[in-house]
């Protein structure tokens, strides 16, 4: 028996299905899923109620008002560079532009 190809939409459709289930409502937590970093990327719904802005690059931007929790969950000491020897470089093949 040979297996067929299974396209990428196919698992996306089956996550978002399962995802619909549960309500955004009345849950206490919120993840980015799939992720790399488990159970670091789930944060108290209250984390992202509130923005504000902050200018970044020239730019006012609106960021979660507890970003300080947010980074301090995903990075430990934000705040610290890591030295040359710690520092890593994530690749990814989303390309952002911005429009004018």
């Amino acid at each position: 028996m040979l297996l067929r190809p299974v396209s990428p939409r196919y698992f996306a459709h089956k996550i978002e299905k399962e995802i619909q289930k549960y309500s955004r409502e009345n849950g206490q937590y919120m993840a980015f899923i799939p992720s790399k970093f488990r159970k670091k990327e789930v944060f108290p719904v209250d984390t992202f109620k509130e923005l504000i802005l902050t200018e970044f690059e020239g730019r006012m931007l609106p960021v979660p008002k507890k970003y300080d929790q947010f980074l301090t969950q995903m990075y430990g000491d934000y705040m610290t560079p890591p030295s040359k020897e710690m520092q890593e470089w994530y690749s990814h093949s989303i390309k952002a532009y911005h429009k004018s």
